[in-house]
């Protein structure tokens, strides 16, 4: 359920050191500066989602994230947050999600519930199409965690996918502060990424954030050009077989068939891929010019005949690749089958 809420909340930053793409700032500049001062309020007509009816926030301790319905790196965090939430948040720790879209096609409320629906999500999610609260803390990256005091002050800021005891244990004491009584912190979980194993970054595919590409041909960004790979393909470099448009956000094919090939070094392999008009469009994936098998495949893939395929339709995050935290060097083809195949990026676990 979606509601407007009139009441604000504070809210609060902490910072840790691993986020594929945030960038160094200045302390004056960044979410650092924010830790003792009062957490930015909420806009009177902030859309809020798993809010009833006529709830209003009180000032109570508050772990503050955002995330991204398209971020892998957001994703795995979710997991640990609902773990917080279970455990927390009935000795008054309120959590609330900023979901600020990485890409336009998460503005659509309904897209951003089914992803809440998916990850099991029940605290409160607020969104942020706009990035007025982005802006108002000074956040650069997904996820980042905010913990704010029972007063309202931000008290510590954490940046990416580590530091979650430090953050617990600072949960725990923010708690404490209200006196409440907390239970012994969660068994730490065993992290799902060996990040020291993982040299390729995240890939973005439109001309605003182009990098890392691969074919030799020029770049025509809003106009469709005939692409081809090298015989040799370069490490960590993504290329485009066949007639593509650069787009914005995103490479559009626009032949009836195409291909993205790129050397990478990981063990996983997810992709934000969609359909121009959201029909149902297929597309083949193989691994070092084999089809995947039970040993690699991801989750969004399946098998026939043979050959392993994923099935397209609206966009959102698709998980192509799991070889089971063998952490080496693959070449991952994606074949795709149809015209108006969209491809946004590509992230690696």
């Amino acid at each position: 359920m979606r509601i407007n809420i009139s009441k604000s909340v504070f809210l609060l930053v902490v910072l840790s050191i691993l986020c594929i793409s945030c960038r160094l700032e200045s302390k004056e500049t960044s979410e650092l500066s924010l830790v003792g001062t009062p957490a930015p309020r909420f806009a009177p007509d902030a859309v809020w989602i798993n809010v009833p009816p006529g709830s209003v926030f009180e000032r109570k301790p508050t772990l503050l994230y955002f995330w991204s319905s398209s971020s892998i790196n957001a994703i795995r965090a979710l997991k640990i947050v609902n773990r917080w939430y279970q455990k927390y948040s009935l000795l008054g720790l309120e959590v609330i999600g900023v979901h600020a879209p990485q890409f336009t096609f998460e503005k659509d409320a309904q897209r951003v519930e089914t992803a809440i629906s998916t990850q099991v999500i029940l605290h409160p999610v607020v969104l942020d199409n706009d990035f007025r609260i982005w802006t108002a803390y000074r956040n650069r990256a997904w996820p980042t965690f905010y913990l704010v005091d029972h007063r309202g002050i931000i008290r510590e800021i954490f940046v990416g996918e580590v530091d979650y005891d430090q953050i617990e244990v600072r949960l725990q004491d923010l708690l404490i502060e209200t006196g409440a009584v907390v239970p012994a912190a969660l068994e730490p979980l065993q992290p799902e990424v060996d990040f020291s194993r993982i040299g390729t970054p995240q890939i973005l595919t439109g001309f605003d954030e182009l990098s890392h590409f691969g074919s030799p041909e020029p770049v025509l960004t809003g106009a469709v050009q005939a692409y081809s790979a090298d015989v040799t393909l370069q490490i960590n470099h993504f290329y485009l077989v066949g007639d593509w448009e650069i787009q914005k956000e995103r490479a559009l094919l626009r032949g009836r068939g195409g291909k993205l090939l790129l050397r990478f070094e990981a063990s996983r392999v997810y992709a934000v891929l969609g359909s121009l008009h959201n029909s149902r469009l297929r597309a083949e994936v193989r691994l070092d010019g084999e089809p995947l098998t039970t040993l690699n495949y991801g989750k969004d893939v399946w098998f026939r005949d043979g050959r392993s395929y994923v099935e397209i339709d609206y966009p959102r995050l698709y998980e192509l690749v799991d070889t089971r935290d063998v952490y080496d060097e693959y070449t991952v083809e994606i074949s795709f089958l149809s015209a108006d195949s969209e491809v946004y990026s590509l992230m690696f676990g």
